[in-house]
C-alpha cells in the first residue's frame, strides 16, 4: 500500500484533505529517490527546503473561459527531488 492509500478517508476523498506537511515529513523520512511535483509557492518551498527546486510554466487544462486564461499564465509548477538532476 503506497503512502497515498494510506491517507485517504472514508469516501476516498484526497485533495481537500490532503496533509501536506505529513506529507513532506514522510518524504523526509525516506533516503530513496523521489521526484514531486506541487504549485510553485513559498509555503512548498519551505516544506522542501533541503530538497533540490526547479520552477516551470504549466497548463493545468484547456479551459480558455473568463479570466481563467490569464491567471493561468502567472501560475508555475514547482518540481522538487531529493537528489541532483
Amino acid at each position: 500500500m503506497d503512502w497515498v492509500e494510506k491517507r485517504k478517508d472514508e469516501r476516498g476523498a484526497m485533495h481537500k484533505n490532503f496533509n501536506h506537511d505529513m506529507f513532506a515529513a514522510d518524504c523526509d523520512g525516506h533516503t530513496n529517490h523521489q521526484m514531486i511535483s506541487y504549485n510553485s509557492t513559498q509555503v512548498i518551498r519551505n516544506r522542501f527546503k533541503d530538497w533540490y527546486a526547479a520552477e516551470y510554466d504549466l497548463t493545468y487544462s484547456m479551459r480558455s473561459t473568463g479570466d481563467y486564461m490569464k491567471e493561468q499564465a502567472e501560475r508555475k509548477e514547482l518540481v522538487l527531488t531529493n537528489y541532483a538532476i
